[in-house]
């Protein structure tokens, strides 16, 4: 199981990553992944399932909130966790 990032993300946006599993699972697939900011943008953080199906890759968004206040340029970032039924790529 591997995640990879999108592009930047502005006020009010969302960020985009892309889960894959390699092979592709024969039965779509629960994954825990992990969300996490540097700086203060809204995001919601945390621990989440994202379910992969047998096409073997899923985006998932994380929203940054819409506001009106200027914050410095940060990052949001995934993590996949351990979890049954697949492995974590280390590269």
């Amino acid at each position: 199981m591997s995640i990879s990032g999108g592009s930047g993300v502005t006020v009010g946006g969302s960020a985009s990553f892309t889960l894959s599993a390699s092979p592709s699972p024969s039965a779509s697939l629960a994954v825990s992944v992990s969300v996490s900011q540097s700086g203060k943008y809204g995001v919601s953080t945390g621990q989440r399932t994202v379910t992969v199906p047998t096409a073997g890759s899923v985006v998932f968004t994380a929203g940054a909130t819409d506001d009106s206040t200027d914050e410095a340029d940060g990052s949001v970032t995934s993590t996949v966790g351990a979890g049954s039924g697949y492995r974590v790529s280390t590269s």
